[in-house]
C-alpha cells in the first residue's frame, strides 16, 4: 500500500511504514495504545480477508488510529534521541508528510500500469484560478471531461430527466435523475440490438442519454448498440456536443411503437 499503490488503487504514503517500529513500541508500553493497535490490526486482518476487497478506499477507517499511533511513535522516537538530534528527525518527518502533498502526488505512481489508477487526488494546484487568471468554469471544463455536458442537463433540460451515463466518473455534477451504463438495471440498454436498445430506452424511462467519446474510443467488440453512430444518428437526438462528451434525448414514443423525431438544433462547443 505504501510501495506499490497501483495494485491497490492508491496509497497511504510513507510515514506509517516509517513509524511502524515506534508505534508497536508504543503499543507495547502504552494499554491505550495497544487499544489502537488492536483494532488497526483487526481492521487490516478483515481488510485481506475473502469478505473485504483489495481497495485502499476501504482502509480509510484505519486511518484515524493509525495517525494516534503514528503520534505516539513520534513521542518514542523523539524521547530516544539526544536533545540536538530532536528538531532534524522532527523536520524529517515533517517533509515526509508534506510530500503527500499536491504537487508531490505524481511521487508516488511510478509503478502505475495504466493511467489514473490514483483517484480522488489533486495532483496539482490550480493556481491560475487561484490568482484570477483563469476563470473556474474554464478550468472545469479543461479538468472534468464532462463537466460541460452535465452543465447543458442542468440548463436545458426538465428537472424530471431521468440521464442514462456512458462512460462518465462525474456524476458528482449531476443535477438530474441518472442511471448508469453499468448499473444492472441499465443491462437492456447494453444490447447489441439496435432495436431492442431503442425499445429498451423508454422502458427504463430514460429521457436523456450522456456518452463521454473516451468511453466510446475505449469499448473492444462485440460493441453495443449506444455505440454506433448510426444508432444515435438514427434513433437519438442530438443536444450538444464538444470535444469531451455528447448528448441525445430520447424521442418519445407514439402508442404505435414508432419514434417521434423532433428537430432540435445541437448546441455545439469549440474542441
Amino acid at each position: 500500500m505504501t510501495m506499490n499503490g497501483a495494485r491497490f488503487g492508491g496509497s497511504l504514503g510513507p510515514a506509517f511504514l516509517l513509524l511502524l517500529p515506534a508505534m508497536a513500541r508504543a503499543a507495547w508500553r502504552d494499554r491505550r495504545a495497544c487499544w489502537l493497535a488492536a483494532f488497526a490490526v483487526g481492521y487490516v486482518a478483515f481488510w485481506t480477508s475473502p469478505l473485504s476487497s483489495f481497495q485502499l478506499r476501504f482502509l480509510v477507517p484505519v486511518v484515524v488510529p493509525l495517525s494516534v499511533l503514528a503520534s505516539y511513535g513520534t513521542a518514542v522516537v523523539s524521547s530516544s534521541l539526544p536533545a540536538g538530534w530532536r528538531p532534524l528527525a522532527l523536520a524529517g518527518l515533517g517533509l515526509v508528510l508534506v510530500s503527500n502533498l499536491p504537487p508531490f502526488i505524481a511521487l508516488h505512481e511510478g509503478d502505475r500500469d495504466r493511467t489514473d489508477w490514483l483517484t480522488h487526488v489533486a495532483r496539482e494546484i490550480p493556481l491560475r484560478v487561484v490568482t484570477g487568471r483563469q476563470a473556474e468554469e474554464d478550468y472545469l471544463r479543461e479538468r472534468v471531461p464532462s463537466y460541460g455536458a452535465w452543465q447543458h442537463l442542468r440548463t436545458a433540460v426538465p428537472t424530471a430527466a431521468r440521464v442514462l451515463v456512458a462512460g462518465s466518473r462525474h456524476n458528482f455534477y449531476a443535477t438530474r435523475e441518472l442511471l448508469s451504463i453499468d448499473a444492472p438495471a441499465a443491462r437492456l440498454a447494453w444490447s447489441e440490438d439496435p432495436s431492442r436498445t431503442a425499445a429498451a430506452l423508454p422502458a427504463l424511462r430514460v429521457t436523456h442519454i450522456l456518452v463521454e467519446r473516451g468511453w466510446l474510443r475505449s469499448l473492444r467488440p462485440p460493441l453495443p448498440a449506444l455505440a454506433s453512430e448510426a444508432f444515435r444518428r438514427e434513433r437519438l437526438t442530438p443536444l450538444y456536443s464538444d470535444g469531451q462528451a455528447l448528448v441525445y434525448e430520447v424521442p418519445r414514443l407514439e402508442a404505435e411503437g414508432h419514434p417521434l423525431r423532433r428537430r432540435r438544433t445541437l448546441t455545439p462547443v469549440a474542441r
